[in-house]
């Protein structure tokens, strides 16, 4: 957790958001921060067309008699700082207009940079304006901001927020892919790049950046791509644009975003099993919605089977919608049943049954059939015996996690795992898929996960050739460590002060400070919020909302915050702005 670091200059007191009693101590101070006050001032004036006026009134601002009347306001602002305990001056000196940004996840390792360089995030950090974020090597992190959006960085990512403005969000991509998942609200949402601005148009999408290729992949809804150079396009859901790429024929140019692209996209898929703990409704995820492949049997003929005469009927059953093809043939269906008649040659007939649903999942299996010549020997059937080929997985409770060990027997393992991770039984790839390990030697991991929740994982063999697995382990479940911080607070009384600002009071030990929920709607405010709340963290006990949906009704509701989620909440008190 990023540590508060109380100011000690005036310089450093106007860098900070959140100023305690302890940062005001001493009557030198004071005076210092009189000057400050008055020269800022000044230079606000100074600025104008105007020249003459802004001299006279400078002259004025200088004077004995004004520079004792704003002494003397900054002391009455400070003593109340002083005897009413830490509160959120940025409330009272200046409205506050920036939502805030939160680093949730870090996934290897992550950095953070502020204004005193690069630490490592090793725990939850609230990020401010201009702050910035870079995984480094195989790393990701997750950036929440209070209006319920996410930011997802891949590996060897750097980004910048560059604005935490409620109505005009900004942020800077220097290299690397940024998966970012926008709540739908009346206000511009933007990633940037020195070549392009990516503008949501309320949407999931992915955008890149490296030495050769620049471009967007839309998931979901639009993405308005307004270009440096050439003229601005809107690129929809299950497609993409390439601003820069590697061959000339492929820049500024649309792509299809397909679902086998999909599948074989390690970030796509981790921020999709990511979004499934969020979204309300499926229908959010876009084209992630549906990845996996309809099931498929084909009854009749079985594979192997041997006959004589020149045709054979196949049959079988696969999901309802789906379409069905026989030998690269689209043949119609009855709520999934299919019956097809297939001609023969002489000797081997390889038979292709595909089938493939809405989303464009497939599912293709064969069978051989052989037709014997009258009169001729019957072909042999049975097969030499082949040594058994198994993954054997087992799971176990550590402090960080759960960690995974297996067994390998009579398989190439060349192509590396995929590590699956479910809340319902014998989960799949690449709708289950948690990461990839390229790795064919490795035979244990651990999965950083914490919240006390019952987890069923898999191990399965990568197939670099089809982009699939092909072999499953067993199904292990195992119960993940509850490493969730504790609530310290037992109460939080929360009560109106006229206009928009809220005062509470609290019982208990507080740890993190607050989050201020504020909607239109009676419903929802909790944290981490959904669309239509707003989210401000304070340390302090006081705070005034702003009509960020319109003038109305807005409910409130404090929060004891304990990094990434809240603890006890207050009672919940409406005002009209």
């Amino acid at each position: 957790m990023q540590t508060d670091k109380r100011s000690t200059t005036p310089d450093a007191f106007f860098s900070n958001s959140r100023v305690g009693s302890r940062s005001v101590q001493n009557e030198a101070f004071k005076d210092e921060l009189r000057e400050k006050l008055a020269a800022l001032y000044v230079d606000n004036i100074s600025s104008r067309e105007h020249s003459q006026s802004s001299m006279s009134i400078k002259k004025l601002l200088m004077s004995k008699p004004f520079l004792g009347f704003a002494a003397a306001a900054v002391v009455i602002v400070t003593g109340a700082a002083l005897l009413f305990g830490s509160t959120d001056l940025s409330d009272t000196i200046r409205p506050d207009s920036k939502l805030g940004a939160e680093l949730i996840y870090s996934e290897g390792t992550v950095e953070y940079r502020t204004d005193e360089g690069w630490y490592t995030a090793d725990e939850a950090v609230q990020l401010a304006e201009g702050s910035s974020v870079r995984t480094l090597g195989e790393s990701r992190s997750i950036i929440n901001l209070d209006d319920g959006s996410a930011i997802r960085l891949d590996y060897d990512t750097e980004i910048t927020i560059s604005s935490l403005d409620p109505d005009d969000i900004k942020v800077t991509l220097a290299e690397g892919s940024v998966y970012t998942r926008v709540a739908k609200l009346d206000r511009d949402f933007a990633v940037v790049t020195d070549d392009a601005s990516y503008l949501s148009l309320g949407t999931a999408y992915r955008t890149t950046k490296n030495d050769v290729f620049e471009g967007v992949r839309v998931y979901e809804s639009k993405v308005q791509v307004d270009k440096a150079e050439g003229e601005d396009v809107v690129v929809e859901a299950g497609k993409g644009y390439n601003v820069k790429a590697a061959t000339e024929n492929k820049t500024n140019a649309f792509v299809d975003v397909t679902i086998e692209s999909v599948k074989g996209d390690k970030f796509a898929l981790w921020n999709r099993e990511k979004d499934l703990e969020h979204v309300e409704d499926e229908k959010d995820l876009g084209i992630l919605k549906d990845l996996t492949a309809p099931e498929l049997q084909i009854s009749a003929p079985a594979d192997g089977q041997e006959v004589t005469a020149d045709k054979v009927v196949v049959t079988g059953t696969t999901e309802a919608g789906a379409r069905v093809f026989v030998n690269g043939e689209e043949i119609s269906t009855n709520n999934g049943s299919f019956s097809r008649e297939v001609f023969l040659n002489e000797g081997e007939n390889k038979i292709k049954v595909k089938s493939m649903d809405a989303a464009g999942n497939r599912t293709e299996k064969y069978v051989m059939v052989f037709r014997k010549a009258e009169g001729s020997a019957p072909k042999p059937t049975t097969k030499p015996a082949q040594p058994s080929s198994s993954l054997s997985l087992s799971g176990t409770v550590v402090s960080d996690g759960v960690k995974l060990s297996w067994s390998v027997s009579n398989l190439d393992v060349s192509g590396g795992f995929k590590v699956l991770k479910s809340t319902s039984p014998n989960p799949t790839f690449p709708a289950n898929n948690l990461y990839y390990i390229g790795d064919g030697s490795k035979r244990h991991t651990t999965v950083q996960v914490n919240d006390g929740k019952s987890y069923y994982f898999r191990i399965c063999r990568y197939n670099l050739n089809t982009g699939g697995c092909d072999v499953y382990s067993n199904t292990v479940q195992v119960t993940a460590p509850d490493n969730t911080p504790v609530s310290t607070v037992s109460s939080i009384s929360l009560s109106s002060a006229g206009g928009g600002t809220v005062n509470w009071s609290y019982s208990g030990t507080l740890q993190n400070g607050f989050k201020v929920l504020w909607s239109k709607s009676n419903s929802g405010l909790v944290y981490p919020p959904g669309s239509g709340v707003n989210a401000h963290y304070t340390g302090g006990t006081t705070k005034t909302v702003d009509a960020f949906d319109g003038p109305g009704t807005y409910y409130i509701r404090v929060c004891e915050y304990l990094n990434g989620t809240c603890g006890t909440y207050s009672n919940t008190v409406s005002v009209d702005l």
